[in-house]
C-alpha cells in the first residue's frame, strides 16, 4: 500500500516494494496519484496471473521482464538467472512444473 507523508511544505507518496515516489501541493493530489499507481500495478500483476496454468514458462519470464520490471526494478543477477532459467525450462508449460523436473536443474546452478 502507498502511503504519503508530509515533507516541509509538500507531500510526498511512496510504495513499499517500487521504486517510484512523487511530491504534491496537496494530500489529496498525493492520495489521487497512490490511487492510480496501486490500480496500474494491480492490473498489470492480474495479467500477469491470468494465464499462469497455460503459459510457457519462457512466456511468463518475458512477462515478468515486460510487465513487472518497469515497476520494480532488478540487477543484473536476477537477470541472469531468468536467462538461464528461460534457456533450460523456457518450453515446459507450468502446470506441468514438477518438483522433479526442476531439481534435477537446480542442483547445478545452486553448486
Amino acid at each position: 500500500m502507498a502511503f504519503a507523508r508530509k515533507r516541509g511544505e509538500k507531500w510526498e507518496v511512496r510504495k513499499h516494494g517500487v521504486t517510484k515516489s512523487k511530491s504534491f501541493t496537496s494530500k489529496t493530489a498525493a492520495t489521487a496519484w497512490a490511487t492510480a499507481l496501486e490500480a496500474e500495478l494491480d492490473r498489470a500483476i492480474a495479467g500477469h496471473n491470468a494465464d499462469v496454468k497455460t503459459a510457457a514458462m519462457g512466456d511468463m519470464i518475458r512477462k515478468d521482464r515486460s510487465g513487472i520490471k518497469p515497476y520494480k526494478p532488478w540487477g543484473r543477477s536476477k537477470d541472469a538467472a531468468l536467462n538461464k532459467v528461460e534457456k533450460e525450462l523456457g518450453r515446459l508449460r507450468t502446470k506441468n512444473l514438477t518438483s522433479r523436473r526442476v531439481v534435477p536443474y537446480a542442483s547445478p546452478v545452486a553448486g
